[in-house]
């Protein structure tokens, strides 16, 4: 309710059983089942879940202090929504889940790029085929497909 700027909305256990029972409703299709049921505040933010759910992370770093998230794109820009969507998942995962990622309290989250470099990435995919080259063997798998999908750009 936070990151969606809302103050009023049912709990997901608050909802009708048709939409809060795991066994009939995956969160992720609250909004879709719902119809009218949702005020168009419980519709941001049950449509902000439904998105953290079909969205994953690309890459997530756990260093010293702070979760850091990659955002990967190979042929695309960055797109701010996405970021975005980006930086709330991170926060969710860095408050419910920082025990499991070795923790002993909520990391700071900082969202990164890895993308192309005519693209300013925080890192670019030629910088991890810089990377893989001192690490892996020349016939590795990682490496001759990153090294390949470079060449082609």
């Amino acid at each position: 309710m936070g990151q969606e700027s809302v103050s009023e909305c049912r709990l997901y256990s608050e909802l009708p059983d048709e939409l809060s029972n795991g066994s009939k409703t995956h969160p992720k299709q609250i909004r879709q089942k719902a119809g009218n049921l949702l005020s168009p505040d419980e519709e941001r933010v049950f449509g902000a879940m439904q998105g953290m759910f079909n969205a994953k992370p690309d890459l997530v770093v756990c260093i010293n202090e702070e979760l850091l998230i990659y955002e990967a794109k190979f042929t695309l820009d960055f797109d701010l929504k996405q970021m975005t969507r980006t930086e709330n998942i991170g926060k969710i995962w860095a408050a419910l889940f920082y025990a499991d990622l070795g923790y002993t309290k909520p990391p700071a989250v900082k969202v990164l790029k890895l993308g192309l470099a005519k693209f300013s990435p925080d890192i670019s995919w030629e910088d991890v085929s810089r990377i893989s080259a001192n690490i892996y063997a020349d016939n590795d798998r990682t490496r001759v497909a990153i090294e390949n999908a470079c060449s082609i750009i």
